[in-house]
């Protein structure tokens, strides 16, 4: 079993959509909490892509994601 952490985040502008998904992965429950507190972790990776889409097309795709504008 592993104990993970997910982030994800989406830019967008002039009809690029780019989308950040980064995951760190930790050994124990033990690992998770010291390297959460510290912003460490066992295994990290990151994930980046980009691609063309519309507003209405990053709207409905933040949204699938439950992700928010801020």
């Amino acid at each position: 079993m592993r104990y993970a952490t997910e982030r994800t985040y989406m830019l967008y502008t002039d009809e690029t959509l780019v989308v950040m998904i980064g995951r760190h992965e930790h050994e124990t429950e033990g690992a998770w909490k010291a390297n959460r507190e510290r912003g460490g972790a066992t295994v990290q990776n990151m994930f980046i892509t980009a691609h063309r889409v519309n507003g209405q097309e990053a709207r409905k795709q933040a949204a699938d994601l439950g992700l928010q504008c801020g």
